[in-house]
């Protein structure tokens, strides 16, 4: 009537823009569809946990995709939807025993995601809660993503180099707008190069030989404003074996404190820094730990002590980002030297 008359009308819509919740729900039916298809979703068949998905700025949108396997598939039934980035929310699984593998992406555009292990939700309850994209994004062995080994003569290679900090996550370069390259040297000699950055098999000399593997990656897509440079360099030594043999690599595990969902920390107040070094397999005891921190992207550093696997940063007024750079090594003597550009922002 109102329209009819003429008269200007205003309307007001309200709704939610970013959901506090989503339900990830997938009923399998033996044998035929039931005519029923009313499902009462309850604390007795259903799975709750609390996610947070990290970004680099406000408003961006990333992808969230969940791939579904019964026990006996190969094939994967997917879910793909969009989620704003720098935002936490309540996800809601139904008890199965289909495996479910995750991946998220940082921006709606991107090609290569955050991926974790493959997880089945068999019991009802409320399970631990997950970041993801969370600073620090750096390279990081990961067994689920493939073991870097020796075998006979033989090295292979397979380090994700854009891992965020949830343990059990990993992630790649796209080889367009993010990029890796890597370097074998055996006593001093190159071996060879790939530029499939931790991806890479390489002949190598029978004999015992002390071993340095070189990773360097960059990120330039808009969305990567994070650890936009990595250096990273392992030490080992190696022979002959005639069974597959783990490499022993070591990862650097970074837990920043205070970091919000666009991973930044506080400048006006001091950053607790834990970091932790494994190895393939899991944890080592770490031998030497060393630090430096950078707030002009590398060009200067400073030593920073390293007490029971803490570091303490004080940032100078005006400070916009924070680059680490740490130094590890094993009682056997195998190291890692990593340093990650922009490791996490401040506000």
């Amino acid at each position: 009537a109102l329209l009819k008359s003429g008269k200007k009308v205003q309307l007001k819509l309200t709704g939610t823009a970013v959901s506090p919740y989503v339900y990830s729900v997938m009923f399998p039916q033996p044998g035929a569809v039931s005519a029923d298809q009313t499902y009462d979703l309850n604390s007795s068949n259903t799975v709750r946990q609390t996610v947070r998905y990290h970004g680099d700025r406000a408003g961006r949108i990333g992808k969230d995709s969940v791939y579904r396997y019964r026990p006996w598939q190969s094939a994967d039934i997917e879910t793909s939807n969009n989620v704003q980035l720098g935002t936490e929310r309540t996800e809601y699984y139904n008890v199965s025993d289909s495996r479910i593998w995750h991946a998220v992406y940082p921006d709606a555009n991107a090609t290569k995601p955050q991926w974790d292990s493959v997880q089945t939700f068999d019991k009802a309850g409320k399970v631990p809660s997950e970041d993801w994209l969370r600073q620090v994004v750096r390279p990081a062995t990961s067994e689920q993503y493939g073991l870097s080994q020796r075998t006979g003569d033989k090295l292979t290679l397979a380090i994700p180099e854009l891992s965020d900090s949830t343990p059990g996550h990993f992630g790649s370069v796209d080889n367009a707008q993010d990029t890796a390259k890597g370097k074998l040297y055996a006593d001093g000699q190159l071996v060879g190069d790939t530029k499939l950055g931790g991806l890479g098999t390489f002949d190598v000399p029978a004999a015992k030989a002390s071993y340095r593997l070189g990773l360097d990656a960059r990120r330039t897509a808009d969305w990567g404003a994070y650890s936009t440079g990595t250096h990273t360099e392992w030490s080992f030594a190696s022979a002959h074996t005639d069974q597959r043999t783990a490499l022993p690599l070591l990862s650097v595990d970074y837990g920043v404190t205070g970091l919000d969902l666009l991973n930044r920390a506080d400048r006006k107040h001091t950053s607790q820094l834990r970091v932790s070094v494994r190895n393939q397999s899991g944890s080592v005891k770490a031998g030497a730990l060393k630090a430096w921190v950078s707030y002009d992207d590398g060009t200067s550093w400073k030593v920073v002590k390293v007490k029971h696997g803490e570091l303490q940063l004080k940032h100078p007024k005006g400070a916009r980002f924070v680059s680490l750079r740490v130094q590890a090594a094993d009682r056997s003597g195998n190291g890692v030297d990593q340093t990650v550009l922009r490791a996490f922002g401040l506000k």
